[in-house]
């Protein structure tokens, strides 16, 4: 479990609610969707069907805020698998920078520093 997810409690954006995940969700999600969710409070996944919405833009950079405000975050890290296009271009116009790929598990890691991400906000 993440520190940062206990503190997070509940942010809104425009269009979005996000909250840390609750026992009692599975329930709800399992009604709606055929396909595996989060344990991690700092996981963040979405549904294909919602693709190219803005969803997981307007999520990440709520978390992102979040993170380098007030829980004052100097660096925050992430990783995703190669093949996963979508998300390595995600991370990237979000100013994450690729730090390493593992070549054993087909993994790209990214980070994104507080300078580079009040930089590209104008904080």
């Amino acid at each position: 479990m993440l520190a940062w997810a206990d503190e997070m409690m509940t942010l809104f954006t425009e269009r979005l609610m996000l909250r840390r995940f609750r026992a009692d969700d599975w329930r709800d999600l399992l009604a709606l969707f055929d396909h595996p969710w989060p344990t991690d409070p700092g996981e963040v996944q979405f549904d294909l069907r919602f693709h190219g919405r803005g969803y997981v833009s307007e999520a990440c950079r709520a978390i992102l805020a979040r993170a380098f405000g007030p829980l004052q975050a100097e660096r925050v890290v992430t990783g995703t698998a190669v093949v996963n296009r979508p998300a390595v271009r995600l991370l990237e116009r979000l100013g994450f920078r690729k730090t390493s790929e593992s070549r054993q598990s087909f993994r790209f890691d990214f980070a994104l520093e507080r300078e580079r991400w009040e930089q590209a906000n104008a904080v």
